[in-house]
Protein backbone atom coordinates (compact mmCIF):
# COMPACT_ATOMS: atom_id res chain seq x y z
CA UNK A 1 0.00 0.00 0.00
CA UNK A 2 1.00 3.29 -0.75
CA UNK A 3 0.87 6.59 1.14
CA UNK A 4 -1.01 9.34 0.38
CA UNK A 5 -3.02 12.38 -0.23
CA UNK A 6 -6.61 10.59 -0.63
CA UNK A 7 -8.50 13.64 -1.50
CA UNK A 8 -9.49 17.00 -0.53
CA UNK A 9 -13.04 19.02 -0.68
CA UNK A 10 -15.17 21.22 1.03
CA UNK A 11 -18.43 19.99 1.54
CA UNK A 12 -21.84 22.05 -0.15
CA UNK A 13 -24.93 22.87 1.66
CA UNK A 14 -26.91 20.58 0.81
CA UNK A 15 -25.78 16.68 0.77
CA UNK A 16 -23.40 15.64 -2.28
CA UNK A 17 -20.34 13.37 -2.91
CA UNK A 18 -17.30 15.00 -1.69
CA UNK A 19 -14.93 11.84 -3.28
CA UNK A 20 -15.80 9.53 -5.64
CA UNK A 21 -13.87 7.16 -3.50
CA UNK A 22 -10.85 4.68 -5.20
CA UNK A 23 -10.63 3.47 -8.28
CA UNK A 24 -11.60 0.19 -9.75
CA UNK A 25 -9.56 -2.66 -8.33
CA UNK A 26 -8.45 -0.55 -5.46
CA UNK A 27 -8.72 -0.16 -1.35
CA UNK A 28 -8.45 3.19 0.47
CA UNK A 29 -7.80 2.81 4.23
CA UNK A 30 -8.06 6.60 5.47
CA UNK A 31 -6.13 6.43 8.41
CA UNK A 32 -6.84 10.35 9.23
CA UNK A 33 -9.81 12.21 8.00
CA UNK A 34 -9.08 15.54 9.27
CA UNK A 35 -12.40 18.30 9.64
CA UNK A 36 -11.29 21.68 9.39
CA UNK A 37 -13.59 24.15 10.67
CA UNK A 38 -12.39 27.45 8.92
CA UNK A 39 -15.28 30.02 10.29
CA UNK A 40 -14.99 31.99 13.33
CA UNK A 41 -17.83 30.23 14.72
CA UNK A 42 -19.18 26.15 15.44
CA UNK A 43 -20.42 24.90 12.21
CA UNK A 44 -22.11 21.75 11.86
CA UNK A 45 -21.49 18.57 9.24
CA UNK A 46 -22.99 16.19 8.08
CA UNK A 47 -21.13 13.36 6.97
CA UNK A 48 -21.66 9.46 5.24
CA UNK A 49 -20.28 5.84 4.15
CA UNK A 50 -22.01 5.72 0.91
CA UNK A 51 -21.91 2.08 -0.10
CA UNK A 52 -24.17 1.18 -2.65
CA UNK A 53 -27.30 2.33 -3.71
CA UNK A 54 -29.04 0.03 -0.47
CA UNK A 55 -26.49 0.83 1.77
CA UNK A 56 -25.46 4.20 3.00
CA UNK A 57 -23.84 4.62 7.22
CA UNK A 58 -24.41 8.16 8.58
CA UNK A 59 -20.94 8.47 10.24
CA UNK A 60 -21.36 12.50 11.70
CA UNK A 61 -25.00 13.18 11.80
CA UNK A 62 -25.85 17.10 11.89
CA UNK A 63 -22.84 17.67 14.09
CA UNK A 64 -21.35 20.94 15.49
CA UNK A 65 -17.58 21.55 15.13
CA UNK A 66 -15.88 24.01 17.25
CA UNK A 67 -14.94 27.09 15.69
CA UNK A 68 -11.33 27.62 14.09
CA UNK A 69 -10.54 24.31 15.17
CA UNK A 70 -9.26 21.36 13.63
CA UNK A 71 -10.86 17.50 14.56
CA UNK A 72 -9.26 14.01 13.59
CA UNK A 73 -11.28 11.03 12.86
CA UNK A 74 -10.62 7.19 11.68
CA UNK A 75 -9.66 4.71 10.04
CA UNK A 76 -12.69 4.18 7.50
CA UNK A 77 -12.17 1.72 4.85
CA UNK A 78 -13.29 2.20 0.90
CA UNK A 79 -13.23 -0.34 -1.18
CA UNK A 80 -13.76 0.83 -5.09
CA UNK A 81 -17.50 1.98 -5.49
CA UNK A 82 -17.74 3.12 -1.88
CA UNK A 83 -17.51 7.31 -1.23
CA UNK A 84 -18.11 9.51 0.97
CA UNK A 85 -20.98 11.87 1.06
CA UNK A 86 -21.08 15.42 2.85
CA UNK A 87 -23.25 18.55 3.59
CA UNK A 88 -22.55 21.23 6.14
CA UNK A 89 -24.71 23.77 7.61
CA UNK A 90 -22.15 27.20 5.87
CA UNK A 91 -20.63 27.11 2.75
CA UNK A 92 -16.87 27.14 2.44
CA UNK A 93 -17.06 26.65 6.49
CA UNK A 94 -15.35 23.31 6.61
CA UNK A 95 -12.74 21.11 5.10
CA UNK A 96 -11.93 17.52 4.81
CA UNK A 97 -8.46 16.41 4.41
CA UNK A 98 -8.00 12.42 3.85
CA UNK A 99 -4.55 10.86 4.76
CA UNK A 100 -4.13 7.23 4.21
CA UNK A 101 -3.05 4.40 2.31
CA UNK A 102 -4.17 3.26 -1.26
CA UNK A 103 -3.58 -0.32 -2.40
CA UNK A 104 -4.50 -3.04 -5.10
CA UNK A 105 -7.93 -4.47 -4.05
Amino acid sequence: MNEKLLFHGVPATTEADITAGPATGKTWVITALWIVNTAPTDKTLTLKHYIDASNTRTLIPGTPFPAQQTEIIGPLVLEAGHKLRASQGTADAIELIAYGLEGTA
